[in-house]
């Protein structure tokens, strides 16, 4: 509202300012993207000026220098011994960390114990990644989680190169969910062309299965892992056809090695997507939920999505699969 009321002004200006958050489809977060790559150059906007003080990927977060980076008043408007004591508590609590890189290195995290590693996958980015990188490693799963209504669905392409997991997804939304009070996001997302906002209440299957067909065919899919829980109508057409359709019950024992395996090597960078912001979005939403010794994806909050993620973990469960359990010929596979 403030914005667009400046073009009443003769020479109007808007200043904003904020730490970093952990909320990847607020105003906030937008205006830090927007302003990172007017910084970089990737978008020219000469209207738009902005600063960053952040500490760089690879600093250490216990370091002075670091501090420096992201705190130009430290030593007059921020007490050095008040931010070494804010470092000595996040040094002890993991739970304060995230508070700690945020409030004070100006670095965007999950929240609490999110268990994606959003520094991580934003290290992995590359922006010219195309569904044919994937298709020339030789070997691609793809993942697809479906829903209905209020949950989004996801078809995930994953595939190994060298030690990196390549990623690109799909993703889609019901316009009831998109119109909700506090989900601008979704349609910018949309009018960016990283989601599909199905009409009504309802997620359009069809439009799903015809996405399904159309990344198996862009990645040479190996194998399309799915959980049956809504879908299993949809992959037995599949099947039909000849496409590979493998089911992956969503059970802890079939999830837990590739969560974890996923959680890991986000930390260490090796995720590589196109920066798809809505998969960002989704990993800062995820935590880790324990039946006994095994570990499942499950979201943050109810309005926190993860499919993207949980379409990830599918497609790798079977991507690590070991070879004699792996899918020659098209079938459907109960695990």
């Amino acid at each position: 509202a403030l914005r667009s009321a400046m073009g009443a002004r003769s020479q109007p200006l808007l200043v904003a300012i904020t730490t970093a958050g952990y909320d990847l489809s607020g105003v906030c977060y937008e205006v830090h993207d927007y302003t990172r790559r007017v910084l970089m150059g990737s978008h020219a906007d000469e209207t738009h000026f902005g600063v960053i003080y952040a500490a760089d990927p690879g600093d250490d977060p216990m370091s002075p220098v670091t501090w420096g980076k992201a705190n130009p008043g430290l030593g007059t408007s921020k007490r050095l011994e008040a931010l070494e004591a804010e470092a000595r508590m996040a040094q002890g609590s993991p739970a304060y960390m995230g508070e700690f890189l945020r409030k004070h290195l100006c670095i965007w995290t999950s929240v609490g114990e999110a268990a994606i590693d959003i520094d991580g996958l934003r290290r992995g980015v590359d922006p010219t990644l195309s569904f044919r990188d994937l298709r020339a490693t030789g070997r691609a799963i793809v993942g697809v989680d479906l829903s209905k209504s209020e949950d989004m669905t996801a078809i995930a392409a994953i595939a190994w190169s060298g030690d990196r997991l390549l990623v690109k997804v799909r993703h889609f939304v019901t316009k009831d969910v998109a119109d909700a009070p506090g989900a601008d996001h979704f349609g910018g997302w949309e009018r960016a062309g990283q989601l599909t906002i199905c009409p009504g209440a309802q997620i359009d299957l069809s439009a799903v299965e015809a996405g399904v067909r159309e990344v198996a065919a862009a990645v040479d899919a190996e194998e399309i892992a799915f959980d049956p829980h809504y879908g299993l109508d949809m992959m037995q057409r599949l099947a039909g056809e000849g496409l590979p359709a493998v089911e992956l019950r969503q059970t802890p024992m079939n999830l837990d090695l590739a969560f974890d395996r996923l959680i890991a090597l986000a930390r260490e960078g090796k995720v590589v997507t196109d920066g798809d912001p809505v998969l960002l979005w989704r990993g800062a939403n995820c935590v880790v939920r324990r039946s006994g010794e095994f570990i499942t994806p499950d979201k943050l909050t109810r309005a926190g999505k993860i499919d993207g993620n949980a379409a990830v973990v599918t497609a790798l469960a079977r991507l690590d699969a070991p070879a004699e359990d792996a899918a020659p010929e098209p079938r459907l596979v109960l695990l």
